[in-house]
């Protein structure tokens, strides 16, 4: 039997092959889009492009090089056939169940990075495949990205189902993401944030020998931006980190400050700290906000820093167990920086801390009542230059606290209780 069409067609050099009206049957031939040309198909059916059991495929592998399809008002399931080679179909469709308003279209290509660093490859307009503070979550995506823009539009169209598809090797290793845990994600470019909206994942399918991943969930029309990805489920973007910023404070305790635009399934933060940048230890735990579309924010005091530099990072850690790394920060701690003794917080409920010199060893601490009587007296209270006093078994008021060095001197220091 006679072929029903065979299309060997190259489209270079930015020209534009209409299709008006009329239906491409792929019957085991391919199309090649180079050099951001277009295959336009002025018809909005359905079966507009189709394939029969032969194959055959559309070669995008680039960003602009685009199939637009002028599906106007129309509602149903559109199927692109892309393709990368005859043993990979990498079909990209969608259902639109709420059709947009005007004659629009919906312009649509893929490719796939040449290694599995994303970062190095994004699209236009996509400023990062990135995680917190700027760290590459390359390993976690899938090396390809895709186009689904609608434009032209009042209104765009409500899909109810998107479908993407992706080559073995875009997900062997290095890359880490767990094929059967996977998701699709896009890129808003206003908030230049991959995690504003996620489709829900409870509905998603998985065909991890297909190599699909369909959000079957329903994409509003406000959601839709041009570039999607398939990426660990809590990935590229679990937290969106604004800032992380180490600053001096009272002499030589350092605060850390943080705050993220978003968050998704974040569970804790650990605060770690080094002195040689590479032998880290644990500071500081802080649950995290866990699922969160607005601004969040932290704080956390080191309150005893050694002298010298010191480096510090966080280390997000998710529902799942899986972590990720800030950027580093350092700030320098002069031994000489403290000369007196001072504490905080003032006023105090339940403790109180006093940082004393590190020139200094203190023999003795007496605190007295506001009528001078003694009320507390600790001796040899600690090798450190951190002391630690509860004060929750004092009555409210106002107090004084004595110290008492090893040379013999001493400084006194007032405090309320509350």
């Amino acid at each position: 039997m006679k072929a029903i069409y065979t299309l060997l067609l190259m489209l270079i050099g930015g020209k534009v092959l209409f299709s008006q009206g009329a239906k491409i049957v792929f019957n085991g031939a391919y199309l090649k889009i180079i050099d951001d040309a277009y295959l336009v198909i002025d018809n909005p059916d359905t079966t507009a492009i189709s394939r029969t059991s032969s194959g055959g495929y559309i070669i995008s592998e680039g960003e602009n090089n685009n199939v637009q399809w002028n599906i106007g008002d129309g509602t149903g399931h559109f199927t692109v056939p892309f393709g990368y080679s005859t043993t990979d179909y990498l079909p990209l469709s969608f259902r639109t169940s709420l059709a947009g308003t005007n004659d629009g279209v919906v312009i649509m290509s893929t490719y796939g990075t040449p290694n599995w660093q994303n970062s190095l490859y994004l699209p236009t307009g996509v400023a990062h495949v990135g995680g917190m503070g700027g760290i590459d979550n390359s390993k976690y995506v899938a090396d390809r990205f895709w186009k689904v823009s609608f434009s032209g539009y009042t209104d765009k169209p409500e899909l109810a189902s998107l479908l993407l598809s992706y080559r073995d090797i875009e997900e062997a290793a290095p890359n880490t993401m767990l094929e059967s845990d996977v998701a699709l994600q896009r890129y808003n470019p206003i908030l230049e944030d991959w995690i504003d909206f996620l489709p829900d994942y409870s509905t998603t399918v998985i065909d991890i020998f297909d190599n699909t991943v369909e959000a079957k969930s329903i994409i509003p029309s406000s959601e839709l931006y041009d570039w999607w990805t398939i990426a660990d489920r809590i990935r590229p973007l679990p937290i969106e980190l604004v800032k992380f910023d180490v600053s001096l404070m009272n002499n030589d305790l350092v605060a850390l400050d943080w705050q993220t635009a978003s968050e998704i399934n974040t569970d804790y933060y650990i605060v770690q700290r080094s002195t040689d940048g590479t032998h880290w230890e644990d500071i500081n735990t802080t649950p995290a906000e866990g699922n969160s579309n607005i601004p969040s924010f932290y704080h956390v005091t080191d309150q005893n820093p050694p002298s010298g530099i010191i480096y510090y990072r966080l280390k997000e850690i998710d529902i799942g167990g899986r972590f990720t790394f800030s950027k580093i920060e350092e700030i320098e701690i002069l031994q000489s920086k403290i000369q007196t003794a001072f504490l905080y917080p003032n006023p105090s409920t339940t403790v109180t801390h006093i940082k004393i010199p590190y020139s200094k060893q203190l023999e003795a601490l007496f605190i007295y009542d506001a009528q001078g009587k003694q009320v507390k007296h600790i001796q040899h209270p600690t090798h450190s230059n951190l002391i630690d006093i509860q004060v929750n078994s004092l009555p409210q008021g106002s107090y004084w606290i004595k110290l008492q060095y090893h040379d013999n001197k001493g400084e006194t220091l007032p405090f309320i209780i509350q």
